[in-house]
């Protein structure tokens, strides 16, 4: 349910976009933006009543319906209704409006569920989820750049470096969780190297100031961002456990070899000194007794 209104919020920015997209020219025909207001639907009618295919469950308490019902049910009309007009400013009002009430409902699946699972990672996920609302902000206001609906990049810049800090903190770590662990989560940092090189594909478009001809490659480029993050999700839902220290076994064997080398020494050592004093000893009996033999030979 977090991730379906994650999902949710995402499709504000997206059907606000496609829509300047289709209006200014760079779409052909409204198809992708039909598309999209009947996923749109779809995803309001999942997040207010819950579904079987795919499952997602319903509002788990009144409040949460009563938020749907009173501040994203309201945006989600307007939106459609502005979509079916000619009005840019109304449709990304609209849209703009539906992704903050969205948001606000993440925010309070996301402290319920990590009050009843202290265990899951949380933190993460939910940082993680809301980059695909962002990824289709920083198109949204490439797409306002490159039309001059927007007075200067500063929107846009701004939008870029929300998803740089937000992608940097997954792997560094951020507010209330850590790094990725390491070597444990080679599974997870592989994933995420694959998100950051989707998102560096988006900004390759940014050195030529995002052209009005290379907008639908972006989108495409974005789509593909999108889809490795919510690739990235799933491994980031999963609890890092730390692998036990392993025996020292290196340790040993150098130890054992050391003691080796050690004692081989002593016996190299050790073996001539022991000879040449029991060749010593044996000298010293055989004179005593040819002096003792001599004496008593002379009584």
């Amino acid at each position: 349910l977090h991730l379906e209104v994650a999902h949710l919020a995402a499709l504000g920015a997206e059907v606000a976009t496609e829509f300047l997209l289709f209006k200014h020219g760079s779409s052909p025909n409204s198809e992708r933006l039909d598309a999209l207001v009947l996923e749109l639907e779809s995803t309001m009618r999942r997040i207010m009543f819950g579904s079987f295919d795919p499952p997602v469950a319903a509002p788990p308490t009144q409040s949460f319906f009563d938020h749907i019902l009173q501040k994203i049910e309201p945006a989600f009309q307007q939106l459609i209704q502005a979509v079916a007009g000619d009005v840019d400013e109304t449709v990304l009002r609209h849209g703009q409006d539906l992704t903050a009430h969205a948001e606000s409902l993440q925010e309070q699946y996301f402290t319920r569920a990590a009050a009843a699972d202290l265990v899951w990672p949380g933190q993460r996920v939910h940082l993680a989820s809301s980059l695909e609302s962002q990824a289709y902000q920083v198109f949204q206001a490439a797409v306002l750049y490159s039309y001059d609906l927007a007075t200067s990049d500063t929107a846009l810049q701004e939008a870029i470096d929300r998803f740089q800090l937000a992608l940097n903190q997954l792997k560094d770590g951020g507010p209330g969780f850590a790094a990725i662990l390491m070597p444990e989560r080679q599974d997870l940092m592989t994933q995420w190297g694959t998100v950051r090189d989707a998102w560096n594909q988006v900004l390759a478009y940014q050195a030529s100031g995002f052209q009005v001809s290379d907008l639908r490659k972006i989108e495409t480029t974005v789509d593909n961002l999108v889809l490795e993050i919510q690739n990235l999700l799933p491994l980031l839902s999963i609890e890092d456990v730390k692998s036990p220290d392993s025996f020292p076994w290196s340790a040993v064997i150098y130890s054992i070899i050391g003691f080796v080398i050690c004692s081989c020494c002593c016996f190299i050592v050790c073996v001539p000194w022991c000879m040449r004093q029991n060749k010593r000893r044996d000298a010293a009996k055989t004179a005593e007794r040819s002096e003792r033999a001599a004496v008593a030979d002379s009584v």
